[in-house]
């Protein structure tokens, strides 16, 4: 029980500071988070999962400072180089982002 109450206290103080952290003002101007992304992302007919969470990153891309989108070797590769050509994968999503939104 002591740890349910730990691991809630936990999340409770993570929120917290999420919230106060997301609302940095410097020179009267708000931060945002910098991330960076790694991800094992396939082409979508291979997983469209990770496709679907990359356009769901972008759409919500006006709340964060992306610093970076790397692209990672993960199971879907089979222990092998990562596919140069499923890197496509990551262009293919800006692509259609800066044709949506420029």
């Amino acid at each position: 029980m002591k740890i349910l109450y730990l691991f809630s206290f936990l999340i409770i103080l993570f929120t917290c500071c999420q919230a106060r952290a997301s609302k940095l003002v410097v020179n009267n101007q708000q931060l945002k988070p910098r991330v960076v992304i790694l991800a094992d992302i396939p082409p979508g007919d291979v997983e469209p999962d990770d496709m679907e969470s990359m356009v769901r990153l972008l759409a919500y891309a006006d709340q964060y400072e992306i610093e970076a989108l790397i692209a990672t070797g993960g199971w879907n590769s089979s222990g092998r180089a990562y596919p140069a050509e499923w890197m496509n994968s990551i262009f293919t999503a800006i692509d259609a982002y800066q044709q949506r939104f420029s």
